[in-house]
C-alpha cells in the first residue's frame, strides 16, 4: 500500500472557482432566483424551475454575458485570433 501512496499527489481545490469557470456566476443566479429556499414536491418541479431560469438567460443574452464577465470577450478574442492565423497561413 505504501508504494501507490508515493505516486499519488493530493491537491486542495476550491469548493467554488468562478474565476476558472465563469458559468458558475450564471448557476448562482439561477439557484438564487429559482430554487434557493423553496420546497419542490417532485423532481419535475425542480427541473421546471431551473429550465425557467435558464430560458430567461436564453432570452436575455446580454445579462448572461455580463454575469460571466470578460471571460467571454477573451475567449472570443482568442477564437478570432486563431481563425485569422489559420486564414493567413492559407495565403
Amino acid at each position: 500500500m505504501a508504494q501507490p501512496a508515493a505516486r499519488l499527489s493530493l491537491y486542495q481545490l476550491p469548493s467554488s472557482s468562478p474565476d476558472y469557470n465563469p458559468i458558475e456566476h450564471l448557476w448562482r443566479t439561477v439557484k438564487r432566483t429559482k430554487t434557493q429556499n423553496r420546497y419542490f414536491p417532485t423532481f419535475e418541479a425542480v427541473t421546471q424551475a431551473v429550465e425557467q431560469g435558464l430560458s430567461y438567460f436564453q432570452q436575455h443574452a446580454p445579462e448572461a454575458k455580463q454575469l460571466m464577465g470578460t471571460y467571454l470577450d477573451q475567449a472570443l478574442g482568442l477564437a478570432q485570433a486563431a481563425e485569422s492565423n489559420s486564414f493567413s497561413e492559407k495565403l
